[in-house]
């Protein structure tokens, strides 16, 4: 059974809640670049990449190697204070979008 996909900009949001809960839980100065790979259920800490000036492209590369052709994984990283991106792709489709820790 496959698993169920929604609309994209649905999956930036469901994704982003996660990672919310994540830093309500731990604290966004320890937050790490995390990779999901959905159809795996699998959620990747990098932990080696906190506080890496260029973790964004690192973390993408990470998940470009460890994904198999043409899956769809997300990533999560810290872009400022208060704000995180989360980045999708699949294959060839990609798109990202910027969140704030604590919602208004």
């Amino acid at each position: 059974m496959e698993p169920s996909v929604g609309h994209p900009q649905d999956e930036l949001a469901l994704f982003s809640e996660i990672v919310r809960h994540v830093i309500r839980t731990d604290g966004f100065e320890r937050f790490s670049p995390t990779v999901f790979f959905p159809a795996r259920h699998e959620v990747r800490i990098l932990d080696d990449l906190h506080g890496n000036d260029d973790a964004e492209h690192a973390a993408l590369n990470r998940a470009m190697e460890r994904a198999e052709p043409g899956e769809e994984f997300l990533v999560a990283v810290k872009v400022g204070r208060l704000q995180f991106k989360v980045i999708r792709r699949q294959g060839p489709d990609h798109e990202e979008a910027l969140f704030d820790v604590d919602p208004v």
